[in-house]
């Protein structure tokens, strides 16, 4: 396989898995999911309560939550509705540790935010001293140590596109009712450097700038378009055109694009 860096990954998943098999054109998705996950998702490790791990990922659009499930197979998806039996949002939640490993592999060396490579340290601290976990099970002789260096975004994948359906937004205000004030907005907390380099991907465009939230450590991209970014424009459409978004913000980007020729 071509792609390095989900090699692990993919032969022990398709070992664990053989009639769910992925290759390499699933790639794209695995980078989206990543992007996805360190947005929105969640490793939970505990080492009380018999020393647990979890994975859940929260979303108030089941299609999204479903999409996930059936592509990996992984857990099992579970809906929230109110008293009145109104929708809320939807999980899934993987709690098994042969499936939670299966994880750890995909993640492993390719996050590229602190907070969710100490996530997945924890991970493994819980795994290597979890009892009746069987790593021959996966044809590896011991659990492959964390990586800890988070990785830089890149256009070249789909991350940012997952990351950006998890914490992004395209907003358009009207001046006068008129003109189109159009803004592309990153959130994460404590990501200052990863979105400085968003950034600079984007021909530094925009700004970085701290929220003032409840708990702190809250940043912003903030990139405001007119005619005179164009390039930079181009160089944002051209990636979410080519890594599409999955959320319901891919009809937000669409309608978005549209008006910048007003």
């Amino acid at each position: 396989m071509k792609n390095i860096k989900f090699n692990t990954f993919i032969k022990n998943y398709n070992r664990i898995y053989p009639n769910n098999k992925l290759s390499e054109k699933d790639i794209n998705w695995l980078d989206w999911f990543i992007g996805f996950t360190e947005g929105d998702g969640s490793l939970m490790g505990y080492t009380k309560n018999n020393n647990t791990v979890s994975y859940v990922l929260t979303q108030k659009e089941i299609v999204i939550i479903e999409e996930v499930y059936n592509k990996l197979k992984l857990g099992h998806t579970k809906h929230f509705y109110s008293p009145s039996g109104e929708y809320k949002f939807s999980r899934l939640i993987i709690g098994d540790k042969n499936q939670i490993f299966l994880l750890y592999l995909l993640f492993n060396g390719n996050l590229h935010l602190q907070h969710r490579i100490d996530q997945l340290i924890n991970w493994y601290n819980i795994l290597s001293i979890m009892p009746k976990f069987d790593i021959t099970k996966f044809n590896l002789d011991s659990i492959p140590k964390p990586i800890t260096t988070p990785i830089k975004v890149t256009l070249d994948n789909a991350w940012l596109s997952g990351f950006t359906d998890a914490e992004g937004c395209f907003n358009i205000t009207w001046v006068k009712k008129m003109y189109p004030k159009k803004r592309f907005i990153l959130d994460q907390k404590d990501a200052k450097e990863l979105l400085l380099h968003v950034k600079y991907l984007f021909l530094n465009c925009g700004t970085v700038y701290s929220r003032k939230t409840k708990n702190g450590g809250m940043y912003r991209l903030d990139i405001f378009y007119n005619k005179k970014q164009i390039k930079s424009y181009t160089v944002l459409t051209s990636y979410f055109n080519f890594y599409t978004l999955k959320t319901k913000k891919l009809l937000d980007y669409k309608y978005w694009i549209h008006f910048h020729k007003s």
